[in-house]
């Protein structure tokens, strides 16, 4: 798959599986995205979660753990929320547009 195309679809997928589960730890969310993409390996789903953080789409806290360090805990931001909204809407135009041409 391309890799632009990429990016946009796991950062539109990071970010509907933060707001659907209010607060996710970041290593437990790598894991889910695995289930779905296996060929994508940790650094660059870390990447995405920093490029996130840095457009103000996320926020991460951190809170103790019992099992070692400190885990941190990312969830959407209002701008977060915005940036999601034209995700799925691209998304979707770009769906109507390739059924439009017959491809499925």
């Amino acid at each position: 798959m391309n890799a632009q195309i990429k990016k946009g679809i796991l950062e539109m997928c990071i970010l509907w599986i933060v707001r659907s589960e209010k607060s996710v730890y970041g290593y437990d969310l790598i894991k889910k995205m695995n289930e779905f993409f296996p060929e994508v390996n940790e650094s660059t789903f870390y990447s995405i979660l920093r490029r996130l953080e840095q457009k103000d789409c996320l926020k991460c806290t951190s809170e103790k753990s019992t099992e070692g360090p400190p885990r941190k805990y990312f969830f959407v931001t209002q701008s977060g929320e915005a940036e999601l909204q034209e995700l799925i809407n691209e998304w979707n135009e770009l769906k109507r547009i390739m059924e439009g041409l017959g491809i499925n």
